[in-house]
């Protein structure tokens, strides 16, 4: 997890933008309603968040993630881990109005008909935001808090009683459900997964 002070302003150059209007709810750091906007660029290559009446600028590139069991796309072979950096964002962000945080897909890879993901969760503070790896447990244990095993195409993701779900799918049809728990870490804690398609192999659920 980082603190970042993000960007003072939007960036004048983005000519198409997707605004979501998530929330509005009471800050934990202030007594007045504040209203939260993400906006994804047309590229997904960055998003512009604000909050408090400041304006950050986050880009999917800033992010750098530590996969195990990765797939190499430069060498088309599975190597034991591979730091990835975000292409760019992808899919609808989702935001937890007890904890005020907002997850994010990011793609990291996509080569031979795979997808490489991550889900990132952007905690506002009152000077900037906090930064969380949504992780995903394997085989071997998480080097650390920048590790994970990889996602693959991800499908939705949505905040519900606590709990973080996060939908993934693959070029095969196969589909599963992460559930975490949000209440006891800012990047939420694995808590299991459900297979809701299995139409080759043993699916996408973590070994």
């Amino acid at each position: 997890m980082f603190i970042s002070t993000g960007s003072s302003s939007f960036l004048p150059r983005l000519a198409t933008v997707i605004t979501f209007t998530l929330a509005i709810f009471t800050q934990p750091y202030t007594q007045a309603q504040e209203r939260i906007t993400v906006t994804l660029s047309a590229d997904g290559k960055q998003i512009q968040t604000q909050w408090m009446n400041r304006n950050y600028t986050i880009e999917a590139q800033s992010l750098r993630v530590n996969v195990l069991d990765a797939l190499d796309c430069s060498q088309l072979r599975r190597v034991e881990q591979l730091s990835l950096t975000g292409q760019r964002f992808i899919g609808t962000p989702t935001i937890d109005l007890n904890t005020n945080s907002i997850a994010i897909g990011v793609l990291l890879s996509e080569c031979v008909e795979t997808q490489q993901s991550a889900v990132v969760v952007i905690k506002p503070q009152p000077q900037g935001y906090t930064t969380s790896l949504v992780q995903v447990p394997g085989k071997r244990p998480l080097n650390n808090e920048f590790s994970t095993y990889p996602m693959s195409s991800l499908i939705g993701l949505q905040y519900w009683d606590n709990l973080l779900l996060v939908r993934q799918g693959d070029a095969a049809s196969n589909q599963a459900l992460l559930v975490y728990s949000v209440s006891e870490s800012p990047g939420g804690q694995y808590k299991g997964c459900l297979p809701v398609e299995i139409i080759e192999g043993t699916g996408l659920c973590p070994k």
